[in-house]
C-alpha cells in the first residue's frame, strides 16, 4: 500500500488557483488513502488572470532548480515479506467501508474495492498493479504500481488523472522488511514543478513526506478483530508558491494505516488542511469489511443481485418478515413475493428460490399462492429440516374469517432440481406472522391467530417433514389474548423457544414488552410462561419495543430487539439484546434495563431486525431510516459471551445509504447469507426490482 503518497492536485482557472486534494496514500496496501480534497487554497491571481509578467513588465525570472532527496526504491535484497503484510497475489482483493466529508464527493459513504492485477513495467521497473474503484464517491477508478522486493515495498507510480504529484517524488519506500517500528522513508523536495497559473507562470512546491511505523496495537473493523496491527503514520507538509504573483498556499496532512500480517491494510484515516486565502480541512476513513487473500474470503462481501423481482412497495404494507431465508448447510432457500398487475389491482405470488452457497440462483419456482398485495402484508418463514425446507407462507383468503389470512406450507429442496410440493393448508382458521424451527423429527410452526379485530393469540402446531401437513391440533402458547408481533422461534436440542413482542396492555403483565416461552417437543409449555425479556411501562409509546429476533449458539439463546424506551425517542431506536439460557434464565440485564447495547440511539428508526448465529458469532442486520430518508442497512457482531465485538456505537454499514429493506439472514458454521429488497440507485421507484444479498464469512483474527 502506498505510504502516504502526497498527491497535491492543483488547477488554475481564470481567477482562481484551485489546489485540490492531498491523497494520503495508505501505508501498505495498494491504495491511496482517501483523496482528501483541499478545495480552494488561493483565490485571485490577478485581474482577469493577469498579464503574466513582473510588476515592471519584464518576464518573471525562472524558478530555482528543483531538488529531491530521500526517494528511491526499497532495497532489492532482504528477508522478504515472510509474514505477508503486503499480500500481492493476483486475485487478492479488499473491500472497505469508505467515508468522506469532501464537499466535492457525490456521497459521504461508499464501498471501496482494491484488487491485485498483473505486472507492468513503469519507468523501467517491474511493478505489481493494484486497481482501486469506488461506487459513488465520485472518484474515477485508477491503478497504483508497486515494486515488491526482498527489502520492502516501493510506490513506483499511478495512472490516477487527479494525481499530479506522485510522479515527481516516486519511487519511494512504503514498507521495509522485516516489518518493525521505525522510519520507512523521509523525502524532502524543493522547488518541484507544480504546474502553471492561469497566466502561464510556473508554480513550484516545497514538501516533506515522512513514513514511520509507530508500533503494534489492537484494531476492530467489520471484517474482524485483530490484536496486533502495525500502525503506520505518514505526514506531509507542503508549500505551493507562485513567485510571479507573490502568492503561496500551504498543505498539511496526516494519514494513519493499520496493517495486519496475512491480511494487509485493515483500517485507514486521513486528514488534510489547505490554507491560502481560505482554509479547508477534509477527512476520510476506510474500514475493512471483507477480504480475499490466498483464495480465502473473510468478513462480509460486497452487495450483489440474488434475484430480479418486482415488488410494489406502494401497494400495501410489508412487515419485517417480507422475505424468508433458510440454510441447510449446503444451500439456501429464499421465499419472496413477486408482484404483478396495475396500480389499484396488484397481486403478489409467493416464489421459492434455491440458492447456491455463494448466493447464485439455482432455480426459482412458482408456488401458485397469490395474495392481494394492496391490502395484505407479506409474511413468511423457512426452516431447514432433514433433507428439505419447510416454507410457511401467509396468504389472504376470505375463508379465513376474522383475520382474512391464513398459512400454507410447501416443502422444497435447495438444489437445481428443487420443485416445491403442492401447497398444504396449515391453518384453516386463519393465521399470520409465522415462525418455524426443526427438532430433528418434525417442524414446529408458531403463529398469531386473530380472535377479534386487532386481538390475537399465539398458537403452535407441528408439521410433518414428509408431507408438510399438520401433525395433531394447534395448541395455545400465550395464556391470554393480545396483540403479538415479530414472532421468532428456535430449537436448542431439547426444547423450543418462541419470542414475540406485544404492543397491547392485554399482555400477561399488563405491560408493553417482549416475552418468551419454552415449548417441549410434545407441545407443552415448560416452566414459567411467559418469560419477560424487556418491558416498557409507558403505554404512550406503544411501539417502544419491536422487531424481535432470535438465534441459538449451541449453548445459549440471543434475543435482540429494536428498543425505543429512551425518553423522547420517537423514531429514535437503539438495538438491544440479552442472552437467555435453555433453562429460561435471563443472563444479561433485566426486563427494564437492557443487558447488551448493540447499537445506541441514533436519531433513526430501526426496522426489520434479523439475527443468525454463523461463523462463530451472532450476526445482526437492520435497516435505518429518518426524516431525511432511508440510510441503508447496518450490522453488528456479538460474541457468545454477549460482548459486542464489531466496531461502532451504532453498528457498521452493510450497504451504502438508500433503499435496503426487509432483510433476512441465515447461515451456519462456515458462513451465511444476508438478503433484502433493494433499490439501487436511490431514491426507490414505486417498484423495487431486485433482491440483493451479500455473503458472510468467518471474520479475520
Amino acid at each position: 500500500m502506498p505510504a502516504l503518497t502526497t498527491v497535491i492536485n492543483w488547477r488554475a482557472t481564470t481567477k482562481t488557483f484551485v489546489h485540490k486534494g492531498v491523497a494520503l496514500a495508505n501505508s501498505t496496501r495498494a491504495l491511496q488513502i482517501a483523496r482528501v480534497s483541499l478545495g480552494w487554497a488561493m483565490l485571485l491571481l490577478a485581474a482577469c488572470g493577469g498579464g503574466g509578467g513582473s510588476s515592471n513588465g519584464s518576464p518573471p525570472p525562472p524558478p530555482p532548480a528543483a531538488t529531491l532527496s530521500g526517494n528511491g526504491l526499497a532495497p532489492e535484497s532482504g528477508p522478504g515479506d515472510t509474514q505477508n503484510y503486503f499480500p500481492a497475489a493476483p486475485g487478492d482483493a479488499w473491500s472497505y467501508n469508505a467515508s468522506t466529508d469532501d464537499p466535492q464527493a457525490r456521497a459521504a459513504n461508499d464501498i471501496r474495492t482494491i484488487t491485485v492485477g498483473g505486472q507492468q513495467t513503469i519507468n523501467g521497473v517491474a511493478a505489481t498493479i493494484f486497481h482501486e474503484a469506488h461506487n459513488t464517491l465520485g472518484f474515477d477508478p485508477y491503478d497504483t504500481f508497486y515494486r515488491i522486493s526482498g527489502g520492502g515495498v516501493s510506490t513506483v507510480g499511478t495512472n490516477d488523472l487527479n494525481d499530479d504529484f506522485t510522479g515527481l517524488i516516486a519511487p519511494f519506500a512504503t514498507l521495509l522488511f522485516p516489518v518493525q517500528a521505525g522510519v520507512v522513508s523521509n523525502i524532502t523536495g524543493k522547488n518541484l514543478p507544480a504546474g502553471q497559473d492561469s497566466a502561464g507562470n510556473p508554480v513550484t512546491a516545497d514538501l516533506t513526506q515522512k513514513i514511520e511505523n509507530m508500533g503494534f496495537e489492537a484494531v476492530n473493523v467489520p471484517a474482524g478483530s485483530f490484536a496486533n496491527a502495525l500502525r503506520q503514520v505518514t505526514t506531509v507538509n507542503a508549500t505551493l508558491r507562485d513567485s510571479a504573483l507573490g502568492q503561496t498556499a500551504t498543505v498539511t496532512g496526516t494519514a494513519t494505516s493499520w496493517l495486519v500480517a496475512g491480511v494487509g491494510v485493515v483500517k485507514e484515516s486521513a486528514s488534510a488542511t489547505g490554507s491560502g486565502s481560505t482554509t479547508l480541512t477534509i477527512s476520510e476513513g476506510n474500514e475493512l469489511r471483507g477480504y480475499m487473500v490466498n483464495g480465502m474470503h473473510h468478513g462480509i462481501g460486497d452487495p450483489i443481485t440474488l434475484v430480479s423481482v418486482t415488488s410494489d412497495l406502494n401497494a400495501g404494507p410489508m412487515p419485517p418478515r417480507a422475505l424468508a431465508l433458510g440454510y441447510d448447510g449446503l444451500h439456501y432457500s429464499l421465499a419472496y413475493p413477486q408482484d404483478s398487475g396495475t396500480t389499484g389491482n396488484v397481486s403478489s405470488e409467493w416464489i421459492v428460490s434455491a440458492l447456491a452457497s455463494d448466493g447464485s440462483t439455482l432455480v426459482s419456482s412458482h408456488t401458485g399462492l397469490t395474495t392481494p398485495a394492496e391490502t395484505v402484508p407479506h409474511t413468511a418463514a423457512i426452516a431447514a429440516g432433514a433433507g428439505n425446507f419447510l416454507d410457511v407462507l401467509q396468504v389472504a383468503d376470505s375463508a379465513f374469517g376474522t383475520s382474512g389470512v391464513g398459512l400454507y406450507t410447501v416443502l422444497s429442496t435447495a438444489d437445481a432440481a428443487s420443485v416445491p410440493t403442492t401447497p398444504v393448508l396449515l391453518t384453516p382458521g386463519g393465521g399470520q406472522q409465522p415462525a418455524a424451527a426443526f427438532d430433528g423429527s418434525h417442524y414446529l410452526v408458531a403463529y398469531e391467530q386473530l380472535v377479534a379485530a386487532g386481538v390475537g393469540q399465539l398458537f403452535g402446531i407441528f408439521v410433518s417433514p414428509q408431507t408438510g401437513a399438520a401433525i395433531g391440533s394447534a395448541f395455545a402458547i400465550t395464556p391470554v389474548e393480545g396483540n403479538h408481533g415479530s414472532v421468532a422461534l428456535a430449537f436448542d436440542g431439547t426444547n423450543y423457544l418462541v419470542v414475540w413482542d406485544t404492543q397491547s396492555t392485554l399482555s400477561p403483565s399488563g405491560e408493553i414488552g417482549i416475552y418468551a416461552a419454552r415449548i417441549s417437543q410434545a407441545g407443552t409449555i415448560v416452566g414459567t410462561n411467559p418469560i419477560a425479556i424487556a418491558l416498557s411501562s409507558s403505554t404512550a409509546n406503544c411501539c417502544a419495543l419491536h422487531d424481535t429476533t432470535l438465534a441459538f449458539d449451541g449453548t445459549n439463546y440471543l434475543i435482540a430487539y429494536a428498543d425505543g424506551r429512551t425518553p423522547g425517542s420517537t423514531n429514535n431506536d437503539a438495538v438491544s439484546a440479552a442472552r437467555l439460557s435453555p433453562a429460561g434464565q435471563l443472563l444479561d440485564g433485566t426486563p427494564s434495563v437492557p443487558g447488551i447495547n448493540v447499537a445506541t440511539t441514533t436519531n433513526s428508526s430501526i426496522g426489520s431486525l434479523c439475527l443468525a448465529f454463523t461463523s462463530g458469532s451472532y450476526w445482526l442486520a437492520w435497516t435505518a431510516s429518518s426524516s431525511s430518508g432511508f440510510d441503508g442497512m447496518y450490522g453488528a457482531r456479538v460474541a457468545t459471551t454477549g460482548a459486542v465485538v464489531s466496531p461502532g456505537l451504532n453498528g457498521f454499514r452493510m450497504t451504502p445509504p438508500g433503499y435496503a429493506l426487509y432483510p433476512a439472514i441465515a447461515g451456519g458454521p462456515g458462513g451465511g447469507l444476508l438478503a433484502w429488497f433493494w433499490s439501487n440507485p436511490t431514491p426507490a421507484p414505486a417498484a423495487i426490482e431486485t433482491i440483493g444479498g451479500l455473503r458472510i464469512d468467518p471474520p479475520g483474527t
